[in-house]
This record gives structure tokens, C-alpha cells and sequence, in this order.
């Protein structure tokens, strides 16, 4: 089994005082994915198993677990300074995207968030890209268990 490389181990690769570019932001998030998807070594599970819907539902579940881990990193912590209000960069970040049109890609929202909080972009662009890439992922399989379900007329729980 190949071990995933996390947001940590990424983070290794990079000087952090250099900005990552948004090219590099946008492989970062299929690269999330792909490593994800080979340390469950989903292809040959999907190959192999009788039910391949199982092994969706249990990888989004597993996913879903993993998703609120990384909201909890350190890093991943917002602190609203005027009102010492705590919450989720990927929550916070979101807030912004839809409250201003001017930023037009998460790239540049996430720019915005580091900048306004004062915090190192390359360390929460690297965490926000594995956060964006396996989202992505969940709600890819979640409409996959979906369409599924609604196929065989059995209900999603």
C-alpha cells in the first residue's frame, strides 16, 4: 500500500517564503486526489469487489473523517482577532469567495485570507489545496453513490 503524502509532506518540498503559483495550486489539488486515491488503492478495490458502491460509501466515509482532520490542523484554525471569535480557514475562505466577486478564483481568495490575517500564504495554500482536491473528490463520489442509488431505486442514507 503506498502511504499518502499529506499537506505536511508537501509543505517539505517548498521554501516558504516563496509563494507557490496558481498553476502550482491547481496540480497541488489534483495531486491530493490521485495520492488519495492510491493509498486506498481504489482502482483495484473497484476492479475486484463485488459491490463497488460499498467501497464508494466507504471511502466517502472515510473521506468525510479526513476532511474535518484537516479543518482541525493548527494551521487550518481561523481567529477572528476583533471579536476572538474561532473558526475554519477553508469556512472563512469560503465566506469571502461568495461575498466578493472581484476574487475569481480560490487561488486569489486564499491570496486575500493570507493577507488580511498576516499568515505565510504557501503554508495554508498547500493545506488549502489538499482540502479543495479531496473535497472535490468526496463530492464526485457522493453524486456517483447518488446516481447509483437512484438507479436501482434504493434510498442514500
Amino acid at each position: 500500500m503506498i502511504p499518502y503524502q499529506d499537506a505536511y509532506n508537501e509543505l517539505e518540498k517548498y521554501v516558504l517564503t516563496t509563494p507557490i503559483s496558481e498553476r502550482t495550486f491547481i496540480e497541488l489539488q489534483a495531486k491530493f486526489r490521485e495520492d488519495y486515491l492510491a493509498s486506498k488503492q481504489f482502482r483495484e478495490l473497484m476492479n475486484t469487489h463485488r459491490n463497488p458502491n460499498a467501497v464508494r460509501n466507504e471511502l466517502l466515509r472515510e473521506l468525510n473523517d479526513y476532511l474535518i482532520a484537516i479543518q482541525n490542523r493548527k494551521e487550518m484554525r481561523d481567529l477572528e482577532p476583533d471579536t476572538n471569535v474561532s473558526g475554519y480557514v477553508p469556512t472563512k475562505i469560503n465566506e469571502m469567495w461568495h461575498g466578493d466577486k472581484s476574487l475569481r478564483s480560490l487561488y486569489k481568495t486564499t491570496q486575500a485570507y493570507c493577507a488580511q490575517r498576516q499568515k505565510n500564504f504557501t503554508t495554508i495554500a498547500i493545506h488549502i489545496a489538499e482540502y479543495r482536491g479531496l473535497n472535490q473528490l468526496y463530492n464526485r463520489l457522493r453524486k456517483q453513490v447518488d446516481k447509483l442509488s437512484y438507479r436501482s431505486g434504493t434510498q442514500v442514507s
